[in-house]
């Protein structure tokens, strides 16, 4: 490979397969562009296909992004993992525990290609941290399908006929988004919320704090309960441990205090 100038001659990248497995699948493909963009490859990592119908632009230029499955990078084998996705028309897609690979016409439009994933997948990632991601109704989708078509632009999605195959891809990523409580937790008063204690020990609700039993330094406690099997070897931190100590050296404290002052 030779630089544009006609200089010096560059080493071949180790990817050079999967550049023309794609030229050879795609003869109307001028250019590949192969990175590993970080908030793109975080979710090659994860192993999450990349949620679909929340960015128009990404609808429009890129589509579905699917994942190819691992291979080791550089074999015949990797170069190979794209073909399935590329039947289907795909312009970009996520390589597992990898990164990413794009194609088009131009150079420009596969670099561009691969600016807009890592950019979506970073607002995916911010939005989640804010709380929440809205996704397109499924006519909406189809809207912008409407003007990816009249641009000339091809997409399996262009002949769906019902909401769930125009929003297919994986929707593992919003998971978790919740308009209901978490139902282990209940909103008191106050607005805050209030656990249900610890699993298989009767509800506090309501009590006192209670007091620790004297069980001697290997004894641990969490919310005033002695938990089961304290006391045994190892079944409690140091922290805890002296934490123990202190409530019974109060205890007695309190005992004593009590008998002076009530004589």
């Amino acid at each position: 490979m030779r630089s544009p100038g006609g200089g010096r001659s560059l080493p071949r990248t180790s990817e050079v397969l999967l550049h023309l497995e794609i030229f050879h699948e795609m003869p109307e493909v001028n250019a590949v562009c192969h990175a590993h963009p970080p908030h793109a490859t975080a979710f090659a990592v994860s192993g999450i296909p990349i949620p679909t119908g929340i960015l128009p632009e990404v609808e429009i230029f890129i589509g579905q992004i699917p994942l190819a499955d691992y291979e080791t990078p550089g074999s015949k084998n990797f170069a190979e993992t794209v073909l399935p996705h590329l039947k289907k028309k795909a312009n970009t897609i996520l390589l597992a525990n990898h990164g990413a690979v794009a194609c088009d016409k131009s150079l420009l439009q596969a670099y561009f290609h691969l600016e807009t994933l890592d950019m979506y997948c970073k607002i995916l990632l911010l939005s989640k941290q804010v709380g929440n991601i809205n996704r397109l109704p499924g006519q909406k989708v189809k809207e912008l399908l409407d003007i990816k078509s009249s641009l000339g632009l091809e997409d399996p999605r262009h002949e769906c006929t019902t909401e769930q195959c125009i929003l297919a891809g994986s929707d593992d990523f919003l998971k978790g988004f919740s308009a209901s409580p978490i139902p282990q937790h209940n909103t008191g008063p106050d607005g805050h919320g209030r656990g249900l204690g610890i699993e298989g020990e009767p509800s506090q609700n309501g009590l006192p704090q209670p007091m620790p039993e004297s069980t001697g330094m290997g004894t641990a406690m969490a919310a005033g309960r002695i938990l089961s099997g304290a006391g045994k070897p190892g079944s409690s931190s140091t922290t805890a441990q002296h934490r123990a100590q202190e409530d019974e050296i109060e205890r007695v404290v309190q005992l004593v205090t009590d008998q002076i002052v009530n004589g």
